[in-house]
């Protein structure tokens, strides 16, 4: 297909650049950022956030550092210094190429409302991250090579629950045609083949250090036990001695003890008590004598 046939089919909101049918796709995540095509001019550079913060220039491209960036955050989150620090906005405002925000802002001349009707319309509203927004558009827009780098989504606290997301798409690209490159330190699609370790050809076998390491754990699990259980015994000890506290006040307390036996209490050792009448008494009280 001819690239004015491509070009007829892509959207009509696509930016894609003429001739060019590869993008690289830049997150932050150290190991392989950096392995990022940023001097090789047959390829689109996206960038999201602020990760100009280390993207270098692009000499080819007039000393900018993407074709292509992303800020699909609320404003209240990208306009917060302690999220975004430094002039991040002014940053966004003064991008010279294709921007894509939630809502496009009329302060912000670049800027475009990415186009999310179209793409869920296209690949379903599975959408769970920045980078899952990218590469549902590089597909969008007939991209044959989509390369992706700096994203790993294996931080357990706030990216590993988008990293099926991201992956669904991959396999999905993968499906439609698109070529897929990632970096090989790059964490995404990787695991163990099933009931074959790493390409172990005897099968999957229980190596020593796994079985040292299981028995590592078990011994920190039985310690953890072992003070939960202290802490319960001591909570038990410390019940056992407030029962035995109240049971021994329900017997010191009028409430709980029978007349005769509070008034024997009262006279103490060699007393007794006796009714109070005549003159000198009140009747219905008592008194020791």
């Amino acid at each position: 297909m001819s690239e004015q046939e491509q070009a007829a089919e892509r959207p009509p909101w696509s930016f894609r650049f003429p001739g060019r049918d590869k993008v690289a796709i830049v997150g932050f995540a150290k190991p392989h950022r950096d392995q990022a095509p940023f001097h090789d001019p047959s390829f689109e550079i996206w960038g999201l956030n602020n990760a100009y913060i280390f993207m270098p220039p692009r000499p080819h491209a007039d000393g900018r550092i993407a074709e292509r960036w992303f800020e699909v955050h609320s404003e209240d989150l990208y306009g917060w210094d302690l999220r975004r620090p430094g002039r991040h906005v002014d940053w966004l405002r003064n991008f010279p190429g294709p921007l894509y925000l939630l809502e496009a802002r009329e302060d912000m001349p670049h800027s475009i409302s990415y186009p999310i009707e179209d793409i869920a319309r296209r690949f379903g509203a599975y959408l769970t991250s920045s980078p899952a927004y990218m590469l549902a558009l590089a597909m969008a827009e007939g991209f044959k090579e989509i390369h992706i780098y700096g994203i790993d989504l294996s931080t357990d606290s706030e990216y590993a629950h988008q990293r099926p997301n991201l992956e669904f798409l991959i396999g999905l690209a993968l499906g439609k045609g698109h070529q897929i490159v990632l970096p090989p330190n790059c964490q995404l699609m990787t695991g163990d083949l099933y009931g074959r370790g790493k390409f172990n050809p005897g099968g999957e076998r229980h190596s020593r250090e796994q079985f040292s390491g299981r028995l590592a754990a078990l011994e920190r699990r039985k310690a953890e036990v072992a003070a939960e259980l202290a802490r319960m015994q001591k909570q038990l000890t410390l019940l056992e001695g407030a029962q035995l506290e109240t049971q021994f006040w329900i017997g010191q307390t009028p409430q709980g003890q029978p007349q005769d036996a509070l008034l024997a209490s009262m006279a103490g050792p060699g007393k007794q008590i006796v009714e109070a009448k005549g003159a000198g008494g009140i009747g219905g009280q008592h008194a020791a004598v």
